[in-house]
């Protein structure tokens, strides 16, 4: 009796033995899938957080100096100036400022060693058609952040903020 249930020992523990093999190979496989998921993931959360402080930079400068932006928009698109007179150069210098430039180059153990572009693309007005020229408004900002990804594939993302503008008047009324 005592030999049959040696056998029968030796029969479980190498049936415990695969099913403890099996869970070892599912185990590994499950995080060789995460790694890239975690790497997709820490990509995206860098590439938000960039882009989101060079659009609070671009508003901090847009708050701070309102009538820069607002006079080189005007002498980009206004209707009221003749096309042959519009000149996109000053939009362009305001939206281009050395300061909503970034080049961050960062070693990481996921994606390796990832240079990240990141700038202000475009600052957009949005108004409303009333009848005066003050009112509430909407500044659009993008910002564009390119790398190269883990695969050696160009990646380019953009963020876009919109932001509730209310233009009022501080000349004295009569």
């Amino acid at each position: 009796m005592s030999i049959k249930r040696r056998g029968t020992a030796v029969v479980i523990a190498l049936i415990f033995a695969i099913l403890l093999l099996q869970m070892g190979v599912i185990y590994t496989s499950i995080l060789r899938t995460s790694k890239t998921q975690t790497s997709r993931i820490d990509e995206r959360s860098r590439v938000e957080f960039l882009a989101n402080g060079l659009i609070e930079l671009a508003l901090l400068k847009f708050r701070f100096l309102p009538s820069d932006f607002y006079a080189s928009y005007d002498a980009a698109l206004s209707p009221t100036i003749p096309a042959v007179n519009r000149s996109n150069e000053y939009l362009r210098s305001f939206i281009e400022d050395p300061v909503f430039t970034i080049k961050e180059q960062v070693e990481d153990s996921l994606l390796g060693n990832v240079e990240y572009n990141a700038q202000i693309s475009e600052m957009i007005l949005h108004t409303v058609a009333t009848g005066t020229r003050w009112g509430v408004q909407a500044l659009e900002i993008r910002a564009t952040v390119a790398f190269t990804g883990p695969d050696a594939e160009n990646v380019t993302r953009t963020v876009t903020k919109v932001y509730r503008v209310d233009r009022s008047s501080t000349a004295p009324v009569n």
